[in-house]
């Protein structure tokens, strides 16, 4: 895959909120403010290195967009089918939900909320 590497000062880690198990980082990258979240899909391994202060995430894209196909990268906000769990780029999955008002992949009755969440319709 191809090999780009993002820093940033790590300003925050905390757990997830939604109850499932992991990790958020949250990242100044100097544009911007990019939570990022390593999970099995998205990341290789995980370097600490104490001396130099550097947490070294090593990313692997083990999951594709149920929408457009590609890769779902570590710095791409996430969001799934609440039925079937299928994964896919958040404003993809959100606009197809709109057009389609189903799952992309198990067709499945849902919607979208007017803060953007993804519901069983």
């Amino acid at each position: 895959g191809d090999v780009y590497k993002r820093q940033g000062k790590v300003v925050w880690i905390g757990n997830r909120k939604d109850d499932s198990e992991g990790t958020i980082f949250c990242v100044d990258t100097r544009t911007e403010l990019k939570q990022i979240n390593p999970t099995a899909e998205n990341t290789d391994n995980i370097v600490l290195d104490i001396k130099k202060e550097v947490i070294r995430i090593s990313t692997a894209s083990k999951t594709k967009c149920a929408v457009c196909g590609k890769n779902i990268e570590i710095f791409d906000e996430v969001a799934g089918c609440p039925i079937c769990e299928a994964k896919a780029h958040k404003e993809h999955i959100t606009d197809w939900v709109r057009m389609k008002h189903a799952c992309p992949v198990c067709k499945k009755s849902l919607n979208v909320s007017s803060s953007g969440v993804i519901f069983i319709d």
